[in-house]
């Protein structure tokens, strides 16, 4: 099974579209690009209405292209950690030379193991 078939998710790369306001992804159809999603949050960055943020354009632009910057990482992120996950998880294996506590070891990685299955819906 490829890692393609493995994940629910859209494969990467994904990009930041016009002003933050959209997520693309390779349109595997017809070639090109496709929009994924939205990045919401506009009229809560700069609206007056209740709990809105009423912030000035200008930092607003910037939040919600952080946004859009951070969300179009995420296939990317997500095989990082994966990556991390492994090569830690082997390397505390591998040192284990009767000092160290495996379970105390393996414990510290517990953060990463949830955002991954939180990212791959298992949580």
């Amino acid at each position: 099974m490829s890692e393609e078939q493995k994940t629910a998710h859209t494969p990467g790369p994904w990009s930041v579209g016009y002003h933050g306001s959209d997520i693309h992804c390779v349109n595997v159809k017809i070639g090109g690009t496709a929009k994924l999603f939205d990045v919401r949050g506009w009229g809560y960055l700069t609206g007056m209405g209740h709990g809105a943020l009423g912030l000035p354009e200008d930092k607003a632009i910037e939040i919600q292209n952080a946004n859009a910057r951070l969300a179009a990482s995420a296939p990317e992120l997500l095989a990082a950690a994966k990556l991390a996950l492994n090569t830690a998880e082997d390397w505390i294996h591998d040192r284990l030379d009767g000092t160290l506590s495996l379970e105390s070891e393996l414990a510290d990685l517990e953060p990463v193991r949830v955002a991954i299955a939180k990212a791959e819906g298992r949580s």
